[in-house]
């Protein structure tokens, strides 16, 4: 083709041999080649991916540019398609004009993808499109890795959030392995009678209880004697030990210091199942499993009727009514006295009409007992804690009652 003009078409022998500017045009396309291919050789004959840009033109200005026919037929095709062929292409490929690196690991795990700033930058736009769309390949390769890379980073996130979630496990292992055990069930050398406790009667001596080996004391040095047939209420602000004292008495808790006597016996010397299953305790949420009472009583069927309704000498009631309405909770109270008349009740309650009934009241402020003697005593010492208390219940119970009637007018 010249000038727009089909000159000659025929198979390519035929061109190859009787067609001068069609051997022009492929000895032409010849040389290029083997000058890009004298460029790859150098650079691995060196072992460098990039030339300076020095010698790359160097090696330009060594090639002889000569006026032939050949020249003119390439630049005659380059204004008839537009500036297009191998030109571009060779110039991508050039290391002068851009040059890509692009290397990946035998496991597919990292991409290294480097391209040069010269290409990006001097050489990003091409004067023909033809010519980019020969890019496609390098272009589907680089897409084709990438997402093979997000699946494996996606897989290796799900990876890693798994081993979070599951090493937890092993860390809740690792700590209860590490908790302190309680103390023995049974300690045969150190037996109470069957009987015990027979009057009830609850000794406190100097007792001091932290929760753990550095944290600050909760109960600072109680001293204090419950006589046998005591009901004693234990009242206080939130969170200055009263649930924790019914704890030391039940050895949930290891005191720090002092001690605990009942009935003559060290709670601290005889085994946990001869001192809670002499003791009865009511909690404020009690756990119900399904099935009757008697098996929430006696889940695992160790003892006779006879047995379940016998009376523990010492009671324990944790805030039990402080879900209960007023009137469930004077019922309560009642059967406490009637059919507790002999026992050791010791009451935790925040309602102050709960404890008014009891023998003495014991009041505990940051851990300390400040006061223990009867609630009418308690009640004529102005400065007293518990008569503090009761005005602070009687004032919430008079402006609850005068808001109720406020949104019923």
């Amino acid at each position: 083709m010249n000038s727009g003009q089909i000159l000659i078409a025929a198979p390519y022998e035929e061109l190859l041999a009787s067609s001068p500017e069609f051997r022009d045009l492929i000895n032409v396309h010849d040389d290029t080649a083997r000058f890009e291919t004298q460029v790859e050789v150098e650079q691995a004959s060196t072992g460098k991916h990039k030339l300076a840009t020095e010698e790359i033109e160097k090696v330009n200005t060594e090639l002889p540019l000569k006026e032939s026919s050949r020249d003119q037929l390439i630049k005659q095709e380059q204004r008839e398609i537009g500036d297009t062929g191998f030109k571009p292409y060779i110039q991508y490929l050039k290391p002068s004009k851009g040059f890509l690196y692009f290397s990946v690991s035998t496991d597919m795990n990292i991409i290294d993808l480097q391209v040069a700033f010269k290409f990006i930058i001097a050489n990003c736009y091409f004067s023909s499109a033809k010519e980019l769309m020969r890019m496609n390949g390098f272009i589907g390769m680089i897409l084709s890795y990438g997402l093979s890379l997000k699946v494996f980073v996606v897989i290796a996130v799900q990876y890693q959030c798994m081993l979070a979630n599951a090493i937890i496990s092993v860390e809740r292992v690792e700590q209860y392995m590490h908790i302190p055990s309680e103390a023995l069930e049974v300690i045969e050398d150190n037996r109470p009678a069957h009987e015990w406790p027979t009057v009830g009667k609850v000794e406190i001596l100097d007792l001091k209880v932290r929760y753990k080996p550095n944290a600050p004391l909760v109960l600072r040095g109680i001293n204090c004697t419950i006589e046998g047939g005591d009901k004693i209420g234990i009242v206080g602000r939130t969170g200055n030990g009263k649930t924790t004292l019914i704890s030391v008495v039940f050895h949930l808790v290891e005191p720090t210091e002092g001690k605990v006597i009942v009935d003559d016996y060290d709670i601290c010397t005889i085994g946990l199942h001869d001192l809670r299953s002499r003791f009865g305790v009511i909690p404020q949420d009690p756990t119900l499993f399904s099935g009757s009472v008697r098996f929430n009583l006696d889940p695992l069927s160790r003892h006779t009727d006879n047995q379940i309704w016998a009376r523990s000498r010492i009671l324990a009631l944790d805030e039990a009514t402080a879900s209960m309405d007023n009137t469930t909770d004077s019922i309560l109270q009642k059967t406490i006295r009637t059919e507790f008349e002999d026992c050791t009740v010791i009451i935790v309650a925040h309602r102050i009409p709960t404890v008014m009934d009891c023998t003495k009241v014991l009041a505990i402020s940051d851990g300390r007992l400040v006061e223990y003697d009867e609630p009418t005593t308690l009640m004529k010492n102005e400065g007293s804690l518990f008569g503090q208390l009761v005005k602070e219940y009687w004032s919430r119970v008079a402006n609850a009652g005068i808001h109720s009637e406020d949104r019923i007018n």
